[in-house]
């Protein structure tokens, strides 16, 4: 077992090359693929031990902070916001049915039903669903179908990251084009000059007023308002009052702690962007990309090569079907069809993903703070709300009926 300071600062080491390399090609390159590809090498060539994860004690850092995160991620969504996200969960419901369908369709002539249900619940997202479906697969004595769904699990993330990438880069390009629009014409009719295209650059400036997001008075004394350690303390509250939740309701942490955020922060409890005020969000988010990226640390060659047959036609098909149904449900609420698929795809991310994506995303494409934070409020809420709905809600939902039907 290596040193526990050690371990972690390889696994920092990894996210690091991640992180560089993403910035490096403005997001064309997802960094978290770079980083999931590189663990998964080194561990393969004997560099790493597969235990690396678990000794650098970030996973256990990742476990213990999720639920703070999540009432974080709260606090960063205005109420204004997230009252038009049904249209969201409509598109991620539309998504997930396109892809069991496609999946269930096309797997099972070819190598079984029992094959097309190891894979579609997966398919359409998160680790709950892989777990439902691992544990009806051993029950039902179909155990050369167990490696199907962790590798569906593992690899729709690696398909996922640059497709959904490409299609919020398509999306993002043209809000930042919206959003430099009224700046634009704001810095030509101070100067006196026409608009006649011949320069894009824009100048940074205030937000304009739709973007403005006004923090609610803070019910807490001010003194204790700015005390990481009292904020932090605050985030954890919420985030124990997520899980207590989820063991009452049988609803994923996720969704009651994104709720206590939202309420929270609306009410003056929470200060916009909590985590991130208590100094305490950068950590959090290593700690939970550690619980993803060791999913490359379980893997072997020969586990990939048996059943890469099967995983890559679910991989393949799920995502198509995933694409469809953003698409149609797109078309119907009026959204831009990139945007649809890529918020139906989310269930090949997840949180983290879809959050670090977005703001991945965000950062490349926009050219100033107008035009990134446009960018961030057009998409962050849908992406994280249709990842929510897939992973945390809707696959669990998805597995548990089809594993009943082995």
């Amino acid at each position: 077992m290596m040193y526990p300071v050690m371990a972690a600062a390889l696994v920092l080491a990894v996210l690091a090359a991640g992180e560089v390399a993403s910035a490096l090609t403005r997001a064309r390159v997802p960094g978290f693929l770079v980083s999931f590809l590189a663990l998964f090498a080194l561990v393969q060539l004997g560099v790493f031990p597969r235990d690396i994860v678990d000794s650098s004690t970030w996973k256990t850092t990742g476990n213990l902070l999720a639920p703070a995160l999540m009432v974080h991620l709260g606090t960063m969504i205005p109420l204004r916001i997230m009252r038009q996200q049904y249209r969201a969960v409509l598109v991620a419901v539309c998504g997930m049915a396109g892809a069991a369908a496609v999946v269930t369709a096309v797997v099972t002539p070819v190598f079984g039903y029992a094959a097309a249900v190891a894979g579609a619940g997966p398919i359409d997202g998160g680790l709950v669903a892989y777990l439902v479906t691992d544990k009806a697969l051993r029950q039902a004595g179909l155990d050369s179908l167990v490696a199907v769904p962790l590798l569906v699990f593992v690899l729709q993330q690696i398909v996922g990251l640059p497709l959904v990438t490409n299609l919020l880069r398509r999306h993002a390009a043209t809000i930042a084009v919206r959003a430099a629009a009224p700046q634009k014409a704001s810095v030509l009719a101070g100067t006196g000059v026409a608009n006649d295209g011949a320069s894009d650059t824009l100048e940074e400036g205030p937000r304009t007023a739709p973007l403005q997001r006004a923090q609610p008075r803070l019910r807490i004394p001010a003194r204790f308002a700015e005390n990481h350690t009292v904020l932090l303390f605050l985030v954890f509250v919420g985030g124990a009052c997520a899980t207590g939740l989820e063991d009452l309701t049988g609803v994923n942490y996720a969704v009651w702690g994104l709720g206590i955020g939202l309420l929270g922060s609306w009410l003056g409890v929470y200060p916009i962007k909590a985590l991130e005020k208590a100094n305490s969000f950068t950590i959090a988010m290593v700690g939970l990309l550690a619980v993803v990226l060791a999913s490359a640390t379980s893997l072997s060659l020969a586990q990939l090569a048996g059943v890469l047959p099967l995983v890559a036609t679910i991989v393949v098909t799920g995502v198509a079907g995933l694409a469809l149904g953003g698409y149609v449900a797109a078309r119907i609420i009026g959204w831009a069809p990139v945007k649809g698929m890529a918020v139906a795809m989310t269930a090949l991310l997840g949180f983290p993903l879809d959050y670090l994506t977005t703001q991945e995303v965000s950062n490349s494409v926009g050219r100033n703070e107008i035009e990134r934070q446009a960018i961030v409020d057009d998409l962050l809420a849908p992406m994280l709300i249709g990842g929510f709905t897939t992973v945390s809600t809707g696959s669990v939902l998805i597995a548990g009926l089809l594993v009943k039907t082995l």
